[in-house]
């Protein structure tokens, strides 16, 4: 039976076995958007000042800093301000803590002072998320992009004059911090003010370079984005979608997010004003005209309104393909967790007709030979416009993709992990689907008073959506 586990807690951290989830599917906090409901602050780094202190001992020392804010960029429903504080104006300035010592950091992730330490801070939880994916899993990384404001001084977004000097006047200890803070931005160099940040591209390439097979850059086209007042560059209105494997082959189940063809009655390797150069017959196996195709690395659908007190819900139309894609419908092995793969049978067109002698190829629908050169033609055009009938993909069964033979052929719904799940949409569109669900989020269970007078109790919000969840009939 699928169901859905909510778990309070650090995305560094998450208390799954390793190789546990078959597919992830998440967003994380958009670097320089805004602080989220709860008590969303961290220590980045290590929880014992390494630097020794007469004073506070191997404490951290935090020091205060501003960040000039992010201008632009999209959230993933693209709400304005409402009552509880949401909105996707550009971000006020922030405090942060520095370590003066050692250069630790203290805050909530996506409020990084700089792009490099938002980037290491991913793929700290991109490290975590490796070890609790399959070898033979899928990772979904929905992220927004921004621009960079105009800075405060000559720090690249710090503000000195915001920090809170010690009272002790270690001038030199505080220099010695923010040239570390510094120091990270040396890998991308600084941002100017208007520049598009390109957090995804930089995800990216952090993450290959960290081990991880980027296999797409799917980009969600939004027919509805949120206008802009932009006047010198065209208006967002697209995210991207990293998807992340661990191993060069992985589960991926094609047939279970087929798209309609656009132009079903053409058929493969026809080409619009003949075929010049093309040898008589070479196209016989491959006449076969597809009423479907792959999907496409463009995903168009609009953003979900969602009424709840959490302003960044995306809509359940993204986690739904992904999930199709990366996990089995049929269920994985119940003893070692490995998924059964689809059995496709084709059916239509020419299947098992395309090689033979040609004599009777205009009564079949296909091409014959042009004698003047200019190209084949046909000469049957009763099964469509090029005379072919629609190539269909049938499912007639599932085959296990392990050797476990103890459990005859018993099957578990395949595990899908959030570990910033907020709430609770990937978790919704898992169990329609037949699926575990695993909700991790750092809010669940550390709301604020103010979070509870407003309803932004998250783990409050995703069982309130989880029991709305009508279930689809198991295969």
């Amino acid at each position: 039976m699928s169901d859905a586990h909510l778990i309070s807690g650090d995305a560094r951290r998450i208390p799954l076995a390793d190789e546990s989830v078959h597919c992830i599917v998440t967003s994380p906090p958009y670097w320089g958007l805004r602080k989220y409901a709860g008590e969303q602050e961290l220590l980045w780094g290590p929880e014992k000042c390494p630097t020794f202190d007469v004073i506070t001992g191997w404490e951290h020392e935090f020091t205060e800093q501003q960040r000039a804010g992010i201008s632009g960029g999209q959230n993933q429903n693209d709400k304005a301000e409402n009552g509880d504080g949401a909105t996707n104006r550009p971000l006020e300035s922030t405090t942060h803590g520095t370590c003066v010592r050692c250069g630790a950091w203290r805050g909530a992730f996506g409020l990084e002072p700089t792009v490099e330490l938002y980037v290491r801070h991913s793929l700290e939880v991109l490290r975590e998320l490796r070890r609790v994916l399959r070898k033979d899993g899928v990772l979904f990384w929905n992220l927004g992009d921004s621009y960079c404001g105009s800075p405060k001084g000559s720090m690249n977004g710090w503000d000195k004059s915001g920090l809170t000097q010690p009272k002790d006047g270690r001038d030199r200890a505080i220099k010695t911090a923010l040239a570390a803070v510094a120091d990270v931005r040396k890998s991308f160099g600084p941002l100017k003010a208007k520049d598009l940040v390109l957090m995804p591209a930089r995800i990216a390439l952090a993450a290959q370079a960290d081990g991880w097979w980027v296999r797409s850059m799917i980009v969600w086209a939004k027919p509805n984005p949120m206008p802009e007042s932009v006047t010198d560059r065209p208006a967002d209105s697209y995210e991207y979608i990293l998807m992340l494997t661990k191993s060069a082959r992985y589960f991926w189940d094609a047939d279970a997010v087929r798209e309609n063809s656009v132009e079903p009655e053409r058929m493969r390797c026809d080409q619009i004003g003949g075929n010049n150069g093309v040898h008589e017959g070479w196209t016989d196996s491959t006449r076969e005209v597809l009423a479907s195709r792959n999907m496409r690395n463009v995903w168009m659908f609009a953003t979900q309104p969602y009424a709840g007190a959490h302003f960044a819900t995306f809509p359940e139309e993204l986690p739904r393909r992904c999930i199709l894609a990366a996990t089995s419908a049929r269920g994985a092995c119940a003893q070692c967790g490995a998924p059964w793969e689809r059995i496709v049978n084709a059916t239509g067109s020419t299947i098992g007709r395309s090689w033979h002698d040609h004599q009777n190829d205009s009564l079949l629908g296909q091409r014959i030979a042009d004698p003047l050169g200019k190209g084949g033609r046909m000469q049957d055009a009763s099964h469509g416009r090029n005379g072919c009938e629609p190539y269909e993909l049938e499912t007639v069964g599932w085959s296990p993709t392990c050797r476990c033979r103890c459990q005859h052929g018993r099957t578990v719904p395949c595990v899908v992990l959030d570990p910033f799940a907020g709430s609770g949409t990937t978790g919704r569109v898992s169990i329609e689907l037949n699926r575990r669900a695993v909700l991790l989020d750092l809010a669940y269970g550390r709301a604020t008073a103010e979070d509870r007078a407003k309803g932004r109790e998250y783990d409050r919000l995703a069982t309130r959506r989880l029991s709305e969840v009508q279930r689809i009939l198991p295969l």
